[in-house]
């Protein structure tokens, strides 16, 4: 069962510090990319907006959001207007939280923003 953000306000359940599930997806549903691993804030069904005001779910899926971003993943170019669909979830992240690992792929692009703070 999968839990989102506001499921796990009502019941408690958090991961990595915060409330629902984290999930590790393949953008796209593209094979040989580096997968994201983001929380799942909310599901939409096809038609539904992708967020209050937002367009329409062109199928349904997962609206996600990474722990330190200010807007969803459908918002910005990593699921650009697209939910994630449940076959493109690897799984959910049930680990405890490894310092810097999520900063991987931003060094290997030249981007050393996680070390700032």
């Amino acid at each position: 069962m999968m839990f989102f953000r506001d499921d796990g306000k009502q019941s408690g359940y958090k991961t990595f510090d915060e409330y629902g599930d984290v999930i590790l997806y393949r953008p796209f549903g593209r094979d040989g990319v580096t997968p994201i691993i983001h929380r799942a804030m909310y599901y939409v069904e096809k038609g539904d907006p992708l967020w209050n005001g937002g367009p329409p779910a062109p199928h349904a899926g997962y609206i996600t959001k990474g722990d330190n971003n200010t807007s969803y993943d459908q918002k910005g170019s990593i699921s650009y207007l697209q939910p994630v669909k449940k076959e493109w979830v690897i799984g959910a992240a049930r680990f405890a939280r490894i310092p810097l690992v999520g900063c991987v792929p931003l060094f290997q692009r030249g981007n050393l923003a996680c070390l700032e703070g």
